[in-house]
């Protein structure tokens, strides 16, 4: 058996069919708990095996993700005979939020299983089965049951709520991690989730038109917001920091429209946005800020060329806050709006110092 690296965003988790009903129990035992795995699952179980070799156990599968790869499973004897090919051997299984509960239910039911492995609690597991209980613990018992059922299909349905809001929303986690990869289909760049991002906070946002781009030999887009409008660029780079040549790029592309006035009949209201996702491998929140350190003169020379710098980590606490009913959308664009260093400053706080 080896242990390969799990999909971090694996959030359905399916039980599977078991074929012998003697180990039925422990099937529906993990079943039960899938609800309370601890998500995100760090590795999947994949079993190697060799053609024609025999091996000494035999190796099943419990809890899988839809594609198959194996979460949780259990061996059993796969030589000795008969006797033998119902005896759990050992158990592979994820981290639960209690793992104790967990471990206790395996070692109840391996105990009621097979009693002869803890003889000191034979007496506890027959007097604490089904044939001897009470009718008001039975009844009990179908109550627990009716509500656990119930609870689980609560919980799937808000998985399912999840999975939608995730879907509905996901463009704008996307610009932490998306990149302009040419590998990549046009959809899963970074300047589509960041087109995206800008069309949910309502700006207009528009392909640059073929005179223009043919111009500045560059695919940007515009981003319009009244009397706003700003030629865009998206770059995405693993770099702790990225390069000054983005921002002197955007600046040529400027320039070329300033000095040629047949490709806007205003060129002097255009200004310039530069929206940048970095240090990818980093988390967002401990992300450098952009253009810091050494590059700092660039920020005040975007100020001096009417250029805004957004990184992808502002751009998300500014959607989220708009999302969330925080700042309404159209503070949401005045933000985006400034020249230099965009940063977002929640109502109330004060701005950081530069």
């Amino acid at each position: 058996m080896e242990l390969t690296a799990a999909d971090r965003d694996l959030s359905v988790v399916v039980p599977t069919k078991c074929l012998d009903k003697d180990l039925q129990e422990f099937h529906d035992l993990l079943a039960r708990w899938t609800n309370q795995i601890e998500f995100p699952v760090s590795k999947y179980v994949r079993l190697t095996v060799e053609e024609n070799k025999i091996y000494r156990y035999k190796h099943n599968r419990l809890l899988v993700n839809r594609n198959g790869d194996v979460i949780a499973a259990y061996g059993t004897y796969n030589v000795g005979g008969p006797s033998y090919e119902d005896r759990p051997v050992y158990f592979l299984l994820p981290q639960f939020k209690n793992n104790t509960a967990v471990l206790l239910e395996i070692l109840r039911a391996l105990a009621r299983r097979l009693p002869e492995l803890f003889p000191d609690l034979q007496k506890q597991v027959w007097l604490s089965s089904e044939d001897f209980a009470f009718s008001e613990e039975k009844i009990i018992d179908r109550a627990i049951q009716t509500r656990s059922s119930e609870f689980e299909e609560w919980v799937t349905n808000k998985q399912k709520e999840k999975e939608t809001i995730r879907q509905r929303f996901g463009f704008i986690a996307d610009i932490l991690t998306a990149t302009e990869a040419a590998e990549l289909p046009p959809e899963r760049r970074l300047s589509q989730a960041v087109k995206k991002t800008l069309e949910f906070l309502e700006f207009q946002v528009e392909d640059i038109d073929a005179k223009i781009r043919g111009a500045i030999r560059k695919e940007d887009f515009w981003v319009k917001d009244e009397a706003f409008l700003a030629i865009t660029e998206v770059s995405g780079t693993a770099n702790k920091n990225p390069k000054t040549k983005e921002y002197n790029d955007l600046l040529g592309r400027m320039s070329t429209i300033f000095k040629r006035r047949d490709l806007l009949p205003d060129s002097s209201q255009v200004s310039g946005l530069l929206i940048l996702n970095y240090d990818l491998e980093n988390h967002p929140f401990a992300r450098p800020r952009l253009y810091s350190g050494a590059d700092e003169e660039i920020v005040e020379a975007a100020k001096e060329n009417s250029i805004g710098l957004l990184s992808t980590v502002e751009l998300y606490r500014i959607a989220v806050a708009a999302k969330d009913g925080l700042i309404s959308k159209e503070q949401a664009r005045s933000f985006i709006k400034k020249f230099g260093r965009i940063a977002y400053i929640p109502i109330g706080a004060t701005a950081p110092s530069a």
